[in-house]
């Protein structure tokens, strides 16, 4: 789909890669450029890919792109792209003066887009968390949290018991 599409409805299964594709004007004084902090990112002279791939690319992409504050009356989630860029190379007139631009500085340009997830067509949206965990937990969190879970469980259970079977008076 093109940045036109407002409302574009994609479809994604587990099984298949994501790529998202930024294209560049031709006569554009920047030009993308690659960034070692980011991996999925493949550049082209004209054109920036982020390639996820494998039954989480989704997660992948979500994890990576996520906007650090979400708007809090949007219905989905807004997702930021940061594309390092330097100039085209070779100087550009200037039209107005007569004299020589020269090639403009590097820079980074942001992207965002908000979307909106769920899981069919008549589904409702689901709730994504703000970051998704990395790890499995330890054996000793694990038991930590059963026996926490437990604890809870026996005194709720006493308060229920404790409940007198005949009113006072």
């Amino acid at each position: 789909r093109t940045f036109k599409d407002e409302d574009a409805k994609l479809w994604w299964h587990c099984d298949t890669d994501l790529k998202i594709n930024f294209r560049w004007a031709s006569g554009s004084m920047y030009r993308p450029s690659p960034s070692p902090q980011q991996p999925a990112m493949k550049v082209e002279p004209l054109q920036v890919s982020f390639v996820y791939e494998g039954p989480w690319a989704l997660i992948k992409m979500l994890q990576a792109h996520k906007a650090a504050s979400q708007p809090e009356d949007m219905d989905g989630l807004r997702l930021k792209f940061q594309i390092p860029t330097t100039g085209k190379g070779h100087v550009y007139p200037n039209h107005c003066g007569g004299d020589v631009l020269p090639a403009p500085q590097s820079s980074e340009l942001l992207v965002f887009m908000d979307v909106k997830l769920n899981d069919g067509p008549a589904a409702s949206s689901l709730e994504v968390p703000l970051l998704f965990p990395t790890a499995a937990p330890t054996l000793s969190e694990l038991e930590l949290s059963v026996r926490k879970k437990a604890r809870r469980a026996a005194q709720n259970k006493k308060a229920i018991c404790n409940i007198p079977r005949t009113p006072k008076s």
